[in-house]
């Protein structure tokens, strides 16, 4: 699980991020939780059900990244 916090100066509401989840290997299961800490700051958690050699998380506010967004991260795999 990897936490990833982004701080403003209010909250801008929930449904404020959008959080997705691809891999080159196919379709990702993944449970994601965004939690707004209604102090302008976010909590976006997520938890895989299959392993991939790879995983690109995309967050982003009315269609443009955040902050380093995309991640990607790399791994073995199965």
């Amino acid at each position: 699980i990897i936490i990833f916090f982004v701080s403003l100066t209010d909250s801008p509401g929930q449904a404020t991020f959008d959080v997705k989840i691809t891999s080159s290997s196919g379709r990702v299961r993944a449970w994601v939780q965004k939690l707004d800490r209604k102090d302008g700051s976010f909590i976006v958690r997520y938890r895989m059900f299959a392993s991939h050699p790879d995983l690109t998380i995309e967050i982003t506010h009315k269609g443009k990244n955040v902050a380093n967004s995309p991640y990607k991260l790399e791994g073995k795999g199965m």
